[in-house]
């Protein structure tokens, strides 16, 4: 991608070079650099035919497992480090510049999340801790830091806290935080008090979640029980209640999974599975209801994050053990096709369109 391309998408210009860019997809990846990583890369999409081009060095950083967009200028980080940091990089010339960065609080963030109106930001770590932070004159200040006990009954995943993701509603009414190690889903106010929004079966390791668009379903993906939740959630209280509960993985699969991910595209939701090695499909009722429709390989070795492009029209999977992103036609029903296009990287962790969608 050229900086004359970026100079047209952040300016909103209707142009031929703007037009034909949109026939390619920027793709973010966040990489875990223990091995011939170095950061944060990007590949691109071509929305023709699926093909993905080779990935390249925007910035070096270590550890970035999960990325975030602040528009089309920003990109921050969670470096999932002990001690953890929050690192802020900006657009220039097409590649990614640090312009910031701060402890976060905790030790190995794992997710981060902006409020809708884009000045407050939260992080989850995974060895403990909630940070939150604002922005005063474009630089990022922590603003408060969750510390709170507890455990659950696996004793190698749940000897302690583990938040996984964290989440404001839609409404920006309710900062919610998902934790592995605790079997619930939190809220958590501006001053870092947290307080329980649901509980979990015993063991379910709760990993992460997606929101209705109006705010009024939460869907929750357990990483151990290797189940989807359907939670209806009270737009006042902001607290939740499980109305559904289904299986991720084929009942004939006696084997070791671990959920990992899940995206929502109107009324398909997605989750992968770490260990089957395979993307689910569900199809969405008015109600929120959910109903298992497919499962699709995703030819590779351990599914931690996948991405739907803004078009709607094809999916790419980081396989973190197989070193590998690969892409899948979409059809219009949503189902996940044949494989399209493949690229080598070391760790993919994280994957997704780098630029919001129109």
């Amino acid at each position: 991608m050229t900086s004359k391309w970026w100079a047209v998408m952040m300016l909103g210009l209707t142009t031929p070079m703007a037009a034909q860019a949109a026939l390619e997809q920027p793709l973010l990846v966040g990489t875990y650099t223990k091995g011939s990583s170095e950061g944060i890369y990007q590949l691109t999409l071509d929305e023709q035919s699926g093909e993905l081009s080779q990935p390249r060095l925007l910035a070096k950083g270590n550890n970035p497992s999960y990325l975030a967009m602040q528009g089309n200028e920003l990109v921050l980080a969670a470096n999932e480090t002990a001690p953890g940091q929050l690192s802020v990089f900006r657009w220039e010339e097409g590649r990614l510049s640090l312009a910031q960065q701060l402890d976060s609080g905790g030790r190995y963030g794992c997710h981060l999340a902006l409020h809708p109106d884009g000045d407050r930001l939260a992080l989850a770590h995974y060895g403990g801790g909630i940070a939150q932070f604002h922005q005063h004159n474009g630089q990022w200040q922590a603003q408060a830091l969750s510390q709170y006990p507890g455990q659950g009954p696996n004793p190698d995943r749940q000897e302690a806290p583990h938040p996984h993701w964290v989440s404001w509603s839609p409404d920006g009414q309710h900062l919610y935080s998902i934790d592995l190690g605790t079997d619930q889903v939190l809220l958590v106010d501006p001053k870092g008090e947290v307080s329980e929004a649901l509980k979990l079966q015993p063991g379910d390791g709760p990993r992460h979640g997606v929101f209705s668009d109006d705010g009024n379903t939460l869907y929750i993906l357990n990483e151990l029980s290797n189940t989807l939740v359907v939670a209806a959630r009270d737009s006042e209280s902001g607290q939740l209640q499980a109305q559904q509960r289904l299986d991720t993985l084929p009942a004939e699969f006696d084997q070791h999974s671990q959920a990992a991910a899940i995206k929502r595209a109107g009324n398909k939701l997605y989750v992968s599975n770490r260990g089957h090695n395979s993307l689910a499909l569900f199809q969405l009722a008015e109600d929120g209801q959910a109903r298992l429709v497919q499962h699709r390989a995703t030819e590779g070795d351990w599914p931690r994050d996948f991405t739907l492009t803004n078009s709607g029209r094809w999916l790419v999977v980081a396989n973190e053990r197989s070193d590998s992103l690969v892409s899948f036609a979409l059809d219009e029903q949503g189902h996940i096709g044949a494989e399209v296009s493949r690229q080598t990287l070391s760790t993919p962790v994280f994957v997704s369109p780098a630029t919001p969608g129109e």
